[in-house]
């Protein structure tokens, strides 16, 4: 077995380890996605999730089409549905960090407030 067909060998054995570990992702972002969509309000993150998890099933499927035909279509589709599952998650983090600053300010001066009555009522006594 020369150099280069061994390294066919590894890579086509990568991807498919690459494309079992996706479909579990993504088979887990649909399943929470779909629990989220239990109420109106998850529905909104919820969907999102399972398109997400839906694009990275299909970028793994692509990857396996890859290695099986190796037909280049079929990697750079996969190139594109996984772009877009991180795309998604990208934004879902960026709102995340957003909302999370958000309720560490709003307990923050919740706190400050109610410490400033604490000490005010002390101080009366």
């Amino acid at each position: 077995m020369d150099e280069t067909q061994h390294d066919r060998t590894f890579l086509q054995s990568r991807i498919r380890e690459m494309s079992r570990h996706m479909k579990f992702v993504g088979l887990f972002a649909i399943i929470y996605g779909a629990l989220m969509c239990l109420t109106i309000i998850g529905a909104i993150l919820g969907i999102p999730y399972i398109i997400s998890g839906l694009r990275l099933r299909e970028s793994a499927d692509s990857y396996l089409a890859y290695v099986e035909f190796n037909d280049t279509r079929q990697l750079m589709t996969a190139f594109e549905k996984q772009s877009s599952f991180f795309f998604i998650m990208k934004v879902f983090i960026i709102i995340g960090l957003v909302f999370l600053v958000l309720y560490m300010i709003f307990f923050a001066s919740i706190f400050a407030f109610l410490g400033s009555e604490f000490f005010e009522s002390i101080d009366a006594y």
